[in-house]
């Protein structure tokens, strides 16, 4: 019992001052106001540790909340990529299509740009052979 442990207490003290005064000639007073001294610090520790308890319980189960709805959000997720996975599927198909279009018409580009590269070839060389007659032309007329 609380109340029997401090009474206990109170009644140690008390034995103790008097051995205190015996022994050094020091006197502590142990008086009912002391009692209650005791009593108010022992309310005071007692309501501050209450509180922290409280405080550490709210903290605790705020992070369980949060937790909880951490699982919750990781449940969805895995439902939508259940749900998205034909699409995703569908997608990486489409994908690898597109890859393989892409290289054939790379292939037929690069084609088709040695034939253009060809063709600019033939064209300059004439160009340049219009230029040489245009210059002879001229200087016929001057």
């Amino acid at each position: 019992n609380l109340l029997s442990m401090f009474s206990l207490i109170h009644q140690s003290m008390d034995v103790m001052s008097q051995r205190l005064a015996k022994v050094h000639r020091r006197f502590n007073y142990v008086t009912p106001t002391t009692f209650l001294e005791e009593l108010n610090a022992f309310q005071s520790i007692l309501s501050r540790k209450k509180t922290g308890l409280v405080s550490i319980q709210q903290r605790f189960q705020n992070g369980l909340n949060r937790l909880d709805d951490a699982a919750m959000q990781a449940d969805r997720m895995r439902y939508m990529l259940a749900e998205m996975q034909p699409k995703l599927e569908q997608t990486q198909r489409d994908v690898q299509q597109m890859m393989v279009k892409i290289e054939s018409d790379k292939a037929e580009a690069d084609a088709t740009r040695s034939v253009v590269e060809g063709e600019r070839a033939t064209a300059l060389a004439k160009e340049a052979e219009c230029v040489a007659i245009k210059q002879d032309a001229q200087k016929d007329l001057d």
